[in-house]
């Protein structure tokens, strides 16, 4: 039997013109960039060798 976990994480990604089209970004109430843009992570991951069995990138355009 293989016993795995799920992990997940945000990174940042640069604050520029094209991140902000593909990658979407936090506005503030005025609506205007408020932070930096993101990408969110997923992995599944064999406890015992550590080796990655799968992984996952997504983004929000909003």
């Amino acid at each position: 039997m293989r016993l795995a976990a799920v992990d997940g994480f945000l990174p940042d990604v640069p604050d520029n013109d094209a991140s902000r089209r593909t990658f979407g970004g936090p506005k503030d109430s005025s609506d205007k960039p408020g932070g930096l843009p993101q990408v969110r992570v997923v992995t599944l991951t064999e406890t015992g060798t550590q080796a990655s069995s799968h992984s996952t990138a997504t983004y929000s355009s909003g």
